[in-house]
């Protein structure tokens, strides 16, 4: 299965989403960059037992950043210094006042490098398979508009306990922006207005029920994909939006039977309970 197959962005969001490992396996057996990661990051892992010797690996870095989803900040170094070398849990260390959900993981992961997060098989090939998540997401996305934002917030979004927290991630907000039909103007108003208008149409608590997460991402997409057609264009995606109240038995139909964190194929490696040496598993925190 090479996962390359073109479908418009709800049909691939569909398929993809209800067994997403086994794309993510056949893509990385195949993809060349993600092999030579893979390939790179095993040979060195061993080797990065300090915050500097991350950092002074650029490659390695690039590979575990993008791993976390957060390649954004590869170029601020003193930052990511910060975050891995404080305690998360700390309300004046950087992690915790940046409140970055995935941000946070990733500090949290590192676990102030008490002991080398990467020493174990079990988190290298966690890394590695985040990676090729990712990649393979961004790979969908540049077929079928939308899905790594679609596929990113199904996996993450139930980790999000507040609208602060949530707007805290650009990927996360993204797709809530689109999905509630926020105004264009929305990324110029000042922070607590934002809060009050999508405070006004989401309930976070939702976001633990699968079934709601699968309807909310699949608007997203439909949304996504309506607002990159030409005007005249009524056989849009978010037609199916538009009727009255069939809708959600439309888009019921179109979605899995049930979508969960379990068949995710990095979160379902991981446990969120401390390791022996203090420090949370890596397995429980990638994003």
């Amino acid at each position: 299965m090479s996962g390359t197959t073109i479908l418009p962005p709800i049909p691939a969001y569909t398929r993809i989403s209800a067994n997403e490992g086994k794309y993510v396996d056949a893509f990385a057996s195949t993809d060349p960059q993600t092999k030579a990661d893979a390939t790179y990051f095993l040979e060195n892992a061993a080797s990065l037992t300090t915050p500097d010797a991350l950092l002074n690996n650029y490659r390695a870095l690039t590979i575990v950043l993008k791993a976390f989803g957060i390649s954004s900040y590869a170029q601020d170094t003193a930052l990511l210094r910060q975050v891995m070398t404080q305690n998360p849990n700390d309300t004046t260390s950087t992690a915790y006042q940046i409140n970055n959900p995935a941000l946070t993981r990733f500090a949290v992961a590192m676990g102030q490098f008490a002991t080398p997060p990467f020493a174990s098989a079990s988190n290298q090939a966690a890394l590695v398979n985040a990676e090729a998540t990712n990649n393979f997401e961004s790979q969908q996305d540049s077929l079928s508009p939308g899905i790594a934002g679609a596929l990113y917030f199904t996996r993450s979004i139930s980790s999000i306990t507040s609208i602060d927290q949530l707007m805290s991630d650009p990927k996360l907000l993204q797709v809530a922006q689109v999905a509630t039909n926020m105004p264009s103007q929305f990324g110029t108003l000042d922070f607590n207005t934002q809060v009050s208008m999508l405070s006004a149409q989401i309930n976070v608590a939702d976001f633990q029920k699968p079934s709601f997460v699968a309807q909310f991402v699949t608007k997203y997409l439909a949304i996504n994909e309506e607002n990159n057609t030409t005007p005249t264009d009524t056989t849009g995606a978010l037609a199916i939006l538009s009727g009255s109240g069939s809708a959600d038995n439309i888009l019921s139909a179109m979605l899995p039977a049930s979508t969960s964190n379990s068949s995710d194929p990095i979160l379902s490696l991981f446990s969120t309970a401390s390791s022996s040496s203090g420090g949370a598993s890596l397995l429980s925190l990638m994003a």
